[in-house]
């Protein structure tokens, strides 16, 4: 297998001079939008030593679009083992796992970000993100007809990302682009250069190498980075490490769409000879490898020559329903999940039931006597969220009138004379603009632990919070005390 991982090593002068112009170009047409500035965030958060995950989940749920694909994907039938109707994007994480669940935001921002890119023309451009998109779906199906566990979301981006290269050629270079289609018209001729020495004399590089340049550049994941190569297919002595697998599956799943773009008529054999040419490094028969590619390869023909389903009619916003939602997850996630866990899923369910400003977790430290901000969702707070304080002695304000009484207060209008006077200062300091707010206080054991605090800004919408909406959040308060009374009490 070609090892070409090395990204760090000295490009020849011709390799320095396309990167030069990528970057030229680059800067003068606009990055990929989101992309770039989403690897940062997706990266940190995926390395986060956190059991919680709340910086992945902090990420995920700043944008809406890919909130709902990762809904979406923990409730297909590939993740139906471990069973349905996830409500909430800390169960997802939960579910899936981290790795997942970062995997997967990586692709969907790349396919968005492409596609707004290239919208409204490049059409070379737009076919090479549907070809890479497709090659992801024939070796997501074949991973899981296999029953192949190994990070399928790591695998599915790593085909994506093999296609980086072509993407960001037909875009920002198209004259190089033109060229090597010319060229690549005779790769096949007997005697002709292979399509890699085309791309090396035109760009002094190949598309691949080109791909990584760039996702270096952006810092995605180096254990990305190590898959992005085109694999020789072998006789394998001893099992493959993780990167070679991963390039390996995605280098078949790009070769196994080009064959079915190819409008060849012995398309499915030549699929089969694929299946035979990777099977030992793949780790599975090869009789077998070759029917699931080719049934998968049959589907996603299918799928692209289908009608496109109607729009789906989003939901309209209902609190009620949606904090249910909630609530029903949470409980859902009793057994397996921690306490941190569980209270970072309430208030998921809050701010995503509500859609206020920002949510926030406040944790009782009897050491201290504080209470201390550990979780916070929504726009970002003035300071550092950890440093979001309040002092656990009585005093005669709405946040220790919830912990005294026990009972949820939901302050309409933070302006109202009755109310000002029983705002405490650390509140005003840290939430000048905020005109509406709930204090949901945590207890267990019969003593407080902690409060969720869910706050809206002026001239946002605010929801109905009603009788039935209190009462559903209170049922929510009150699972999320018991189960921490209980887990804390067992020792786990």
């Amino acid at each position: 297998m070609p090892h070409d991982s090395a990204v760090a090593l000295a490009p020849a002068a011709s390799e320095q001079a396309t990167c030069r112009l990528l970057v030229e170009r680059i800067s003068d047409k606009g990055d990929l939008p989101g992309f770039s500035a989403a690897v940062a965030a997706i990266r940190r958060a995926m390395e986060a030593r956190n059991d919680n995950h709340e910086e992945l989940i902090r990420t995920i749920l700043s944008d809406p679009s890919l909130t709902q694909m990762v809904l979406r994907l923990a409730n297909s039938a590939m993740y139906s083992r471990f069973g349905r109707n996830i409500g909430t994007v800390s169960r997802a994480v939960m579910v899936l796992g981290q790795h997942a669940i970062g995997h997967l935001a990586f692709g969907v921002k790349l396919v968005d970000s492409v596609n707004a890119l290239a919208k409204g023309g490049a059409r070379e451009t737009q076919e090479q993100m549907q070809g890479a998109v497709q090659a992801g779906q024939v070796v997501r199906r074949v991973l899981v007809a296999i029953g192949e566990s190994r990070e399928v979301e790591e695998v599915v981006v790593a085909t994506l990302l093999h296609r980086l290269g072509h993407i960001l050629a037909s875009y920002y270079l198209p004259e190089l682009w033109a060229e090597l289609d010319a060229r690549g018209a005779s790769a096949n001729v007997p005697g002709s250069p292979s399509q890699e020495e085309c791309e090396i004399e035109v760009l002094g590089m190949t598309l691949q190498r080109l791909g990584r340049f760039m996702g270096a550049r952006w810092g995605l994941p180096q254990t990305l980075l190590n898959t992005l190569q085109n694999v020789t297919p072998r006789a394998v002595l001893e099992t493959p490490s993780q990167s070679e697998w991963v390039a390996a599956c995605a280098t078949l799943g790009n070769q196994v769409e080009r064959v079915m773009q190819s409008g060849r008529n012995d398309a499915n054999e030549a699929i089969a000879e694929l299946a035979y040419r990777f099977a030992a490094m793949l780790g599975v028969e090869p009789d077998e490898l070759a029917i699931h590619l080719v049934e998968a390869a049959q589907a996603a023909r299918r799928e692209s020559t289908a009608p496109a389903p109607a729009r789906r009619v989003r939901e309209t916003p209902d609190v009620g329903r949606d904090l249910k939602k909630g609530v029903a997850d949470i409980e859902r996630a009793i057994d397996s999940a921690t306490p941190s866990q569980l209270l970072s899923m309430a208030v998921e369910t809050a701010f995503a039931a509500c859609a206020p400003a920002n949510a926030v977790l406040f944790l009782r430290n009897r050491r201290e006597r504080l209470y201390r901000a550990r979780f916070a969702l929504g726009q970002a707070l003035a300071g550092a969220t950890e440093k979001l304080t309040f002092s656990d002695e009585y005093s005669a304000d709405v946040f220790h009138a919830a912990l005294t009484t026990q009972r949820i207060l939901f302050i309409e209008n933070t302006r109202a004379a009755n109310s000002a006077t029983h705002l405490p200062t650390w509140w005003k300091v840290n939430f000048p603009k905020t005109i509406a707010f709930l204090v949901i206080p945590l207890i267990a054991n019969e003593q407080p632990i902690g409060v969720i605090y869910v706050g809206w800004l002026e001239n946002q919408p605010r929801p109905h919070l009603g009788h039935a909406e209190i009462q559903t959040l209170t049922q929510m308060r009150e699972i999320v005390g018991d189960a921490f009374a209980l887990k804390m009490t067992s020792g786990i």
